[in-house]
């Protein structure tokens, strides 16, 4: 389910780097598997530090760390949930390096958001109550209802068990249902 038109991945440098590194065509495969999923992998990171503008950093560290352990992807695997993993200890190491919360967009980035697309106001107020959530729980509700993984899928991703993960994300339903509720 996409909430609504969100802002898109930053470039990538895609072959410089990587024929100096990997001259045997290793660079060229992985910028193909990433290219199709980057958007989706920067919007799950984006989500699940609340829209923060370290959101660039961290997907940036996301890539260059699968490009480090490329050789470490089963070719037999499953590309995406492989790379979101990735992005999700990347998003834990972040928070556990900052002993501050992750600074939001304010009103003028929001405004770049609506002039890029962003008219839904549901959707903004979904953004601003899953910002509220804790970290854990508002990844869990973004990998399931932004980018459409499935519980199993997110389990793989995050390394907890489904029955964790069904946890988290009625925790994260009931907590949104509860802000939505003071609201009125």
């Amino acid at each position: 389910m996409k909430l609504a038109t969100e802002p898109s991945a930053p470039k990538l440098p895609m072959t410089a780097m990587t024929t100096r590194v990997y001259p045997n065509d290793a660079g060229e495969r992985f910028w193909r598997r990433v290219e199709p999923v980057k958007h989706k992998l920067f919007q799950y990171i984006l989500k699940s530090l609340s829209f923060s503008e370290e959101s660039h950093d961290v997907f940036q560290e996301t890539i260059l760390r699968a490009f480090q352990y490329q050789s470490s992807f089963r070719e037999d695997g499953h590309f995406q949930a492989w790379i979101y993993a990735i992005a999700h200890n990347e998003i834990r190491r972040f928070f556990q390096s900052c002993k501050r919360r992750p600074v939001l967009l304010g009103e003028e980035e929001w405004s770049r958001l609506q002039a890029e697309g962003e008219k839904n106001p549901q959707a903004r107020q979904l953004y601003e109550l899953a910002a509220r959530l804790e970290p854990k729980h508002r990844e869990v509700f973004f990998l399931f209802y932004s980018q459409g993984f499935s519980l199993e899928e997110i389990a793989g991703i995050t390394g907890y068990s489904s029955g964790y993960i069904k946890y988290m994300l009625n925790r994260a339903r009931n907590a949104v249902r509860k802000m939505l509720g003071e609201g009125k």
